[in-house]
């Protein structure tokens, strides 16, 4: 186990290939892909199987046009999880995919070590984003996110002190990191707001790159002052590798109450998805427009209210960029609320509901059916929120977010046929 100054890293690098693949069996015939009714591109499928695959054993598929897909796989408990990204999939379509070998060289995602608590996301050469754990800092972040074009998509107040911010006066709210996770009240504790109470990594548990993703898993526990752990989060991030009209990011949050119960009290003050944009494309500073799956556009219509899904996008550099964020069918009290503001902060939050309706100060402990917002997680229970991230080139309808969302949301049914 190699260290990053104190912080253990269990680190996994998959290594670019360039020569011709060596074809091992894998035991699977062919992959059958069923698409739903809305086209999609770029949409990435995920299989799980019960099945042991070596990564080595499964490096494409080839499609019936000739077009080799890469493959990517990965453990997953006594099983495997298969990962690839069709280019295109129309309404309706039947995909069969064969195992297949393939040469030459292919953009990869990397997940390195650049520097003492960060670590880079690149496609290749380009910077998508960096994980940074810094000790003096209350949370982990995600700092930059870069976008279509070049394009820094969060604001860099507080990493950097940028001019053009102080001239819009968005240095407010120095909480704001980016794009992270934290929440106002666990237990008390607040882990919102900078004070004595921290989020910290306690672990990299995976940073793995690859041709179909790039991957980080980090453990980090919430902490109060008083050197009481709140609960324990396992933070893993999927960073698809999709053309720059599209970066696709999946984050996936897990909740372990593993010091006695964890109570998420009702507050607006969270987020378990969070941004701060760039405040060139906010609604207050900039030219932003938000919208929602339930066709709801600017603050009034999207702050307080439930949608499966969120857009906010604006004008950058020239550009038209947005960035989406994705609820999914499986998260508690899907679909979530909406703690977003025109000055630029985007976040999914469903336990706010006592601040977002005024409701009567009431805790889900005294009467766990009244639904006011808190939730209690049991000692040694956990609790997992999905959200899929598109960093998008164009408006909502030219990005086709709600077509991505079904693409997320209910993905093509995929069936494997072995060998026998």
């Amino acid at each position: 186990m190699t260290r990053y100054t104190g912080i253990a890293i269990a680190a996994i690098f998959v290594c670019a290939v360039l020569a011709p693949a060596v074809f091992c069996d894998s035991g699977i015939q062919e992959i059958v892909i069923k698409n739903g009714k809305f086209g999609q591109k770029w949409c990435p499928i995920n299989i799980p199987v019960d099945k042991v695959i070596a990564p080595g054993d499964l490096q494409y598929l080839k499609c019936p046009d000739g077009i080799f897909l890469s493959v990517q796989v990965r453990p997953e408990g006594t099983g495997s999880v298969i990962t690839f990204i069709p280019p295109k999939l129309e309404a309706d379509q039947i995909l069969r995919l064969i195992p297949a070998t393939a040469s030459g060289p292919e953009q990869r995602m990397q997940v390195r070590k650049a520097a003492d608590y960060r670590i880079d996301v690149t496609a290749g050469d380009t910077l998508i984003t960096s994980y940074c754990f810094q000790p003096d800092s209350e949370k982990p972040y995600l700092y930059p996110v870069i976008g279509p074009k070049g394009t820094h998509l969060t604001r860099g107040f507080p990493m950097e002190n940028l001019d053009f911010e102080k001239e819009l006066k968005a240095q407010d709210h120095p909480h704001h990191r980016s794009f992270w996770v934290s929440y106002g009240d666990v237990n008390g504790g607040d882990f919102w707001m900078m004070g004595k109470d921290i989020q910290k990594t306690d672990e990299i548990a995976v940073a793995e790159s690859g041709a179909v993703y790039g991957r980080i898993l980090a453990k980090n526990s919430w902490m109060k002052a008083d050197g009481q752990r709140c609960v324990s989060e396992q933070r893993e991030y999927l960073f698809y590798n999709t053309p720059e009209e599209a970066r696709v990011i999946d984050s996936v949050v897990t909740f372990t109450a593993t010091d006695g119960d964890a109570l998420f009290g009702a507050t607006k003050e969270g987020g378990i998805c969070s941004f701060r944009l760039n405040p060139k494309i906010d609604e207050s500073h900039g030219n932003g427009v938000m919208r929602n799956s339930e066709g709801g556009q600017g603050a009034k219509e999207c702050w307080a209210h439930r949608a499966a899904w969120c857009d906010y996008y604006g004008t950058l550099d020239g550009n038209v960029v947005g960035i989406a964020v994705f609820d999914h069918p499986t998260n508690l009290r899907y679909p979530t609320w909406w703690h977003i503001r025109d000055y630029g902060l985007y976040s999914a939050n469903c336990f706010g509901l006592r601040d977002f309706f005024q409701l009567p100060i009431k805790s889900e402990r005294d009467q766990p059916n009244k639904h006011v917002g808190d939730y209690l997680l049991p000692a040694g229970k956990s609790l997992t929120f999905n959200y899929r991230v598109v960093l998008h080139a164009g408006d909502t309808d030219q990005a086709r977010i709600a077509d991505r969302f079904a693409g997320y949301a209910t993905p093509p049914q995929a069936e494997i046929v072995w060998k026998k």
